[in-house]
Parts: structure tokens; C-alpha cells; sequence
């Protein structure tokens, strides 16, 4: 079954289309040029140089570490600078930025071999299949929590919407085919709850690229409903109520492991000890404690690989299933 979204009138289509893209396009900024900087190429293959992960040259190289973001991305540019700029004062070496836009792109990197370090979405790592293969070094606490949320969202005014049983027939904006809370979530209760899928249970579906779009979607009309991630929601909702005016939560699903933050296994011991360290203790630097919490970020604990486990099935069933 196809994962693009389905829509029946032609017209609404292609001014849908217009709509989200000229979004997606004034939202993207230009970042400038700088020393750890972010790569926002637009689907293109990127290749860069490759490098031995022995000796001196391992040691020497930039360290590229690749983000998975839920947000758009020039909303936390400067928070992720910041990150990737300590990483390379602490081990005395250059580090590149990554970043692509959509999760399957991320985990096609990894498994690549193009990226070092990677802080994947629960939906990138548990989707992964790829060549590379990774470690996981550590996982994020965030709210007195490692875990979050789906939000099922709608417009306060939609008073025929109050649970995902109201959703039959309705339009729905996903944010990206392999994201958990803002897809995958729902396709498994669509078929352990319903025996249905998207294409069968909604009019029209769209996937939007972002939670924070998926939102300004709904609040848009252009959809009935979106579910996004919870922590991305009150995130926006704290710093820019506006955003969020006029929308209600009307269902909340799951308590769902934060992704982890990973490397490829093929990296010397030593390095990922070094990183790990970094991440456990970086939460200690008052800046740095500041530019986490923008990136939803209280401090880096030890990972629990297990947590993960229930939902690498969930995706090997769904993904098989779709």
C-alpha cells in the first residue's frame, strides 16, 4: 500500500500542495556560513569525504554529527550550533552539523557511514535496518521524564471531534511517514483497534515534515486532525501560545522512550567513551544547560536499550504491513 497521502479532489489537492509548500519553503531560513554548520540540501545525495575510523586520522577528521529533528529546523539552528560547537572545544577537533529533512534520509547517512553521531528520533532508530551498524550512547531526560506523548489535535470549535473515534472520514496531516508519535502511532491503532488503515479510515491524509507544521496545518484548516509529539506541542505552547490558540487535545496516546542519541559502532572505544562522558556531564555548563533546554534537553542519562525493543516491532509489523 502506497504511504503518500490520498486525496480525491484534484483541486483541493494541488491548492493544498501550494499551501503547505509555500510554508514549508518560507520557513526554511538560509543559515550563514560558519564553522560547525548544517547541511540543508534538498534531497540531494550528500557525500562527504571519507575517512578511516583508525589511528591518527579518526582523531583528526570533523566528527559529523547528524540531527533528526521534530521541529523545523530554524526554529533551534543556533541551540544546535551551540551543541555541536562544545562537542568540538571539549575534544579539540572540528565537528560538521548535519541535517536532512525527513527521518528516512537520516537513517539512509547512517547507514551510509556518513555520519559519526546521530540523535535520532524514536521513529529514525527504531525504523533503522541500515549497513552501519550502531551503539547507542546515551538517552535524553527531559521534564523529570524519558518519555513523551502522542496528541491527537483538533480546533477547539470542532465539537464533532473528541476522540480518534470521531476521525472516520476525516482529513489528517501525519509529519513524516516514519515518525512514531506523528504516524506510526496511529497506523498501529488503526489496525489493532480498528483492523483499518489510513488510506481506509481517513478521507485524505497528508504528511506535513514537521510536528510544528502539522500543528499550523490544523490551525489552518487545512486538515481536520493531526497528531503530533507531545513535548514539541507544549513546547510551542509555552514560547508561542499564539500558535496553539483556538486548538484543543482531544485524545493522548502512549508513553513513548525520547530517541537516543547513537554512533556507529565501528568508532573506536575510547571515542565513544569520551562522548559519552561529554553528554553525561553536559548539562553541567550553565550555557550549555540553557541552549539543551531549547532542544528539549534537561541532561543526557544511560541509555536503556530495552525501552525501545516494544516499538522496533511495532514498526517491523507496520512498516511490512503499509
Amino acid at each position: 500500500m502506497s504511504m503518500f497521502h490520498h486525496l480525491k479532489d484534484k483541486h483541493y489537492f494541488a491548492l493544498l500542495l501550494i499551501l503547505i509548500f509555500s510554508f514549508i519553503a518560507f520557513t526554511y531560513a538560509h543559515p550563514d556560513t560558519y564553522d560547525s554548520y548544517i547541511d540543508f540540501s534538498k534531497g540531494t545525495p550528500f557525500t562527504p569525504p571519507r575517512y578511516s575510523t583508525a589511528g591518527s586520522d579518526a582523531q583528526e577528521r570533523p566528527l559529523r554529527i547528524v540531527i533528526s529533528t521534530v521541529i523545523s529546523p530554524n526554529v533551534t539552528i543556533e541551540d544546535w550550533r551551540a551543541f555541536a560547537d562544545y562537542i568540538s572545544k571539549k575534544l579539540g577537533r572540528p565537528t560538521i552539523l548535519l541535517q536532512r529533512r525527513s527521518y528516512k534520509e537520516i537513517d539512509q547517512l547512517l547507514s551510509n557511514g556518513d555520519a559519526d553521531i546521530s540523535f535520532m528520533s524514536t521513529g529514525a532508530y527504531c525504523s533503522y535496518h541500515g549497513i552501519q551498524q550502531l551503539d547507542v550512547l546515551a538517552m535524553i531526560f527531559y521534564q523529570g521524564t524519558m518519555d513523551y506523548k502522542t496528541y491527537l489535535i483538533a480546533l477547539s470549535s470542532r465539537n464533532d471531534i473528541n476522540s480518534m473515534d470521531d476521525l472516520r472520514g476525516k482529513t489528517m496531516a501525519f509529519s513524516d511517514p516514519l515518525s512514531y508519535s506523528g504516524h506510526i502511532n496511529i497506523v498501529n491503532e488503526l489496525n489493532t483497534r480498528y483492523a483499518t488503515s489510513p488510506s481506509h479510515y481517513f478521507s485524505n491524509y497528508i504528511y506535513t515534515g514537521s510536528h510544528d507544521r502539522s500543528i499550523w496545518a490544523v490551525k489552518n484548516k487545512l486538515v481536520d486532525a493531526a497528531c503530533v509529539d507531545s513535548l514539541v506541542y507544549d513546547l510551542i505552547l509555552g514560547d508561542h501560545p499564539e500558535d496553539t490558540n483556538g486548538i484543543k487535545i482531544f485524545q493522548t496516546i502512549g508513553n513513548i522512550p525520547i530517541g537516543p542519541i547513537v554512533v556507529r559502532s565501528d568508532l573506536p572505544a575510547e571515542q565513544k567513551e569520551k562522548l559519552q562522558q561529554l553528554l553525561f556531564n553536559m548539562h553541567n555548563d550553565p550555557q550549555m544547560a540553557k541552549s539543551l533546554k531549547k532542544i528539549m534537553i534537561d541532561k543526557f542519562v544511560a541509555p536503556q536499550q530495552q525501552l525501545y525493543t516494544p516499538y522496533k516491532k511495532i514498526y517491523d509489523k507496520v512498516m511490512t504491513d503499509l
